[in-house]
């Protein structure tokens, strides 16, 4: 069956399977963490986690589902895999554990988007029969400010019309970043209506501590700056995978731009194409007159190099991630000599 990730956290009854899957990594963690609340409630209070990586072996799955709990308690296996294609091994042991899903044992599967040819595969649509499928699909710029207005709302935040519309203006369709903002002005409202101007202030004094903040330094080629600002991330322990996620999207905005320049094409077009606003063209603009064709192209690719490291599917290369973030920061502001 299929639900709404929003509908996880009243279910009157529990599946054997769940798979969490989409392109909006914030909903599907959230849609996660009501599943695990309402597994807890039911008496499902012993966790086994496990990672789909290279070297995988799918029998640890077909094996934890045989296995007899510790202490005689409902279990949860969570399964995380990130890119959505388990291969062929995977693809038979998901259809194995489906047709005989373990008893006392939920499993929830967690995985990054999948195409739709994919959904019609035989282990996607077996998973389905099975239990249910939740798919936490890209939101789409049109409809940022209305999702703005309903997380407004269910943090118990009241505004004015059009304080949505700014902080959809400022995260530019990322939803994470959305979330943020959102939460820091829980924080400062004090219980009264917000103001377009309130937001406006508060957004603007605290952007030196955001993502988005590291982000604009980096394209702005203010190599001090984002170094400063990426240690205050640091010490305010943000989850890095935000700051990767806000730095691969524009890095990927960079490549089409740099294709298109390259290809003696103009990118005037291509910035509504892209979803990039007016207000930040000119900063675009000078990032890729600073990197260039193949520089872009390198900075993206270790982005993605980035991402598997964070999520344990690639060992780092330095000190740590936040030395890969700065790293790749300082060449994003035209340092090249950062990714040899």
């Amino acid at each position: 069956m299929k639900l709404s990730p929003y509908q996880l956290a009243r279910q009157d009854t529990l599946q054997p399977i769940y798979h969490l899957h989409g392109a909006e990594l914030l909903i599907v963690e959230e849609a996660l963490n009501d599943l695990r609340t309402v597994c807890k409630a039911r008496g499902y209070l012993e966790r086994e986690k496990l990672t789909l990586e290279p070297g995988f072996d799918w029998n640890t799955l077909l094996a934890a589902g045989k296995a007899l709990s510790l202490f005689a308690t409902k279990r949860i296996i969570e399964l995380r895999m990130a890119s959505g294609k388990p291969g062929i091994p995977g693809a038979k042991a998901l259809l194995e554990y489906a047709q005989s899903p373990a008893p006392d044992t939920i499993l929830i599967i967690i995985s990054g988007e999948i195409v739709r040819t994919a959904q019609n595969s035989k282990w996607f649509k077996a998973l389905d029969k099975a239990g249910a499928s939740i798919e936490a699909p890209r939101v789409q710029s049109h409809q940022i400010t209305g999702w703005i207005e309903k997380r407004l709302k269910h943090v118990g935040i009241r505004s004015e019309p059009g304080v949505a519309r700014v902080i959809a203006h400022y995260v530019e369709g990322n939803l994470l970043a959305a979330a943020q903002e959102i939460n820091f002005l829980a924080l400062h409202g004090a219980g009264q209506p917000l103001s377009v101007s309130q937001v406006q202030n508060l957004i603007s004094d605290q952007a030196r501590f955001t993502s988005f903040a590291f982000v604009d330094a980096c394209l702005a080629g203010q190599a001090a700056r984002l170094v400063r600002i990426l240690q205050s991330l640091k010490g305010e322990k943000v989850e890095p995978i935000l700051i990767i996620s806000a730095l691969s999207r524009e890095s990927s905005r960079l490549v089409s731009l740099s294709h298109a320049r390259s290809n003696g094409k103009s990118i005037r077009a291509l910035y509504k194409k892209l979803g990039i606003w007016s207000s930040r063209e000119r900063l675009m603009g000078g990032a890729l007159d600073r990197i260039g064709h193949i520089g872009c192209l390198r900075i993206h690719s270790r982005m993605s190099e980035l991402d598997s490291m964070v999520k344990g599917q690639m060992l780092i290369r330095n000190k740590d991630i936040w030395e890969e973030l700065e790293r790749v920061g300082l060449a994003v502001s035209g340092n090249a000599a950062m990714l040899r």
